[in-house]
């Protein structure tokens, strides 16, 4: 039961930062929330890609689309999480100006 209460207590105290966050800065809030699942998506799209890339490569297909979109995916890759830093590291400084 007790670790019943710890769990009911932690999911208290992180709707409660939530709720700092998106009172602090709105924009940025959102954009971090938005920022976390494209960081876990873009990584497979370049993957799924990738395949297509070879897939199309080994049929004698045409496979220019599938570059383009190979490379894209992978300069968002090595791009989004210096963004998600960055945001992240505006949304603190938000939060303290607002708490102070």
């Amino acid at each position: 039961m007790n670790h019943v209460k710890k769990l009911n207590q932690y999911f208290k105290e992180l709707t409660r930062t939530y709720h700092l966050f998106f009172k602090s800065a709105p924009l940025v809030a959102t954009c971090v929330l938005l920022l976390a699942p494209l960081q876990a998506i873009i990584p497979l799209l370049a993957v799924a890609a990738g395949q297509k890339v070879i897939d199309q490569v080994t049929n004698h297909s045409s496979f220019m689309e599938m570059i383009i979109v190979w490379i894209v995916a992978t300069a968002f890759q090595q791009f989004l999480p210096s963004l998600s830093t960055m945001v992240q590291g505006v949304l603190t400084d938000k939060l303290t100006g607002f708490i102070n």
